[in-house]
């Protein structure tokens, strides 16, 4: 079903990122190579442990924040402020004329990440208010944390699981069909998924995708160090695919693409862009990292791009954005991986070392950059890949690289053996 999906034109992109607003800002900071990784701070997370963070900078914040609706702002978190401004960027980018088009035919697709609930701030107040001298009333611990407090603003709207959704229905009036997903590695390809398959049944004439993230959020924070994901030496850097290796950076952020028909964007007099195909995902069978031997982890490209939509073109036009989070043992399965799916002489790239890891904006940031790649003809390079795990693939290293290519195949895999798959294609 999914693969015989038609696909769909990307009409306008929207992002905020540690790079700051727009996916211009992200561009630059990709092609010059100045990551916009910093030291991890926090005003309520103390770590000597973690050595980035990837945040969004503080005009972003505030910009973002400025952009929701006064009488909305209190039901939200940061997270969904960066998507309901990544949301409006796009719509604007998009030149549709909003007052002409329906409320009930604008299709709304969002992902968010998965957070604790209740959240850290929320066990805090709730660990004081029951605290009545002589150690914790456990009865009214449970009371406070999960009743009164633990209900944070990602549960709060009406009953909505999804507060990124709410806020952008609310604010830019969404009234037709539309979906939800909490998860840090596959919400935004569910989310895409949904989308094309709105715009294919005809539920609506546009299709907005908003997925946001932050993995500012401690007990997910000290569960990925204990596994030994999380970059500890700051001097070292985020290296992808390198054998210098050591780590992840985190990082957080939002993405949105609007995507319409390509009939109905010709109709209006768009011309040109880029077609997003129907994605291809797959789920290891197994934690990849708590059990390497027979999870299925080393299949994990072969089925996503088994369940692609799409038809890939030879070496000489197509270019391929991999993940690359520089943790040893996945970017090590990511080049047999890529090996073993690729035809020889593929270029391949990825911006995770300016960029960090995003909780399930990463994929869709990784699309909406193909889709500048294959505007611009350049390919960005990995920054700072010297010692390639893998040299016999044809890697983008030093500086960008002029191609000519029609495709760019979007890969990704996640920290619990999710890998997606999305190709990228130029509409003549």
């Amino acid at each position: 079903m999914i693969n015989a999906l038609p696909p769909a034109l990307v009409t306008g992109i929207g992002a905020v990122l540690p790079s700051g607003l727009g996916l211009d800002a992200a561009w630059d900071c990709w092609q010059t190579g100045q990551s916009r990784l910093g030291a991890f701070s926090s005003d309520w997370i103390d770590s000597r442990r973690i050595a980035g963070y990837g945040a969004v900078p503080q005009e972003a914040r505030h910009a973002s924040r400025d952009a929701v609706p006064h009488k909305l702002r209190r039901f939200g978190t940061e997270p969904s402020y960066w998507a309901v401004h990544a949301a409006g960027q796009a719509m604007a980018a998009s030149g549709i004329e909003w007052d002409a088009l329906p409320e009930t035919r604008r299709g709304l697709f969002t992902g968010q990440g998965d957070y604790t609930s209740p959240n850290i701030m929320s066990l805090q107040r709730a660990l004081t208010a029951s605290d009545q001298g002589e150690g914790v009333d456990l009865s009214s611990l449970t009371s406070e944390a999960l009743y009164r407090r633990g209900a944070d603003p990602f549960m709060s709207i009406k009953g909505l699981a999804n507060n990124a959704l709410a806020l952008i229905s609310l604010t830019h009036r969404f009234r037709g069909p539309g979906a939800a997903f909490v998860q840090n590695e596959s919400a935004g390809i569910g989310a895409l998924q949904q989308a094309l398959l709105a715009l294919h049944t005809g539920l609506c004439d546009a299709a907005l995708v908003a997925v946001c993230g932050s993995y500012m959020e401690p007990f997910t924070l000290a569960e990925l160090w204990r596994r030994g994901l999380l970059l500890e030496d700051g001097e070292r850097g985020l290296r992808s695919f390198d054998r210098q290796a050591a780590g992840t950076v985190l990082a957080e952020g939002a993405v949105a693409l609007l995507l319409e028909r390509p009939g109905c964007a010709r109709a209006r007099g768009v011309e040109g862009g880029v077609l997003i195909h129907a994605p291809g995902g797959f789920a290891a069978p197994r934690n990849c990292l708590e059990d390497l031997a027979g999870s299925g982890f080393e299949e994990g490209y072969r089925q996503a791009l088994g369940r692609l939509g799409g038809t890939l073109a030879n070496a000489q036009e197509l270019a391929v954005v991999a993940d690359g989070r520089g943790i040893p043992v996945l970017d090590g399965l990511e080049c047999r991986q890529l090996a073993a799916a690729l035809p020889d002489g593929v270029p391949i790239t990825s911006p995770r070392p300016l960029f960090g890891t995003i909780p399930a904006a990463g994929a869709l940031l990784d699309v909406a950059l193909a889709t500048r790649i294959l505007a611009d003809g350049r390919l960005p390079p990995v920054s700072g890949l010297t010692g390639p795990l893998a040299p016999q693939l044809d890697w983008v290293a030093g500086a960008p690289r002029q191609v000519d290519c029609g495709q760019v195949l979007c890969l990704q895999q996640g920290f619990s053996g999710f890998h997606s798959a999305v190709l990228v294609t130029r509409h003549a």
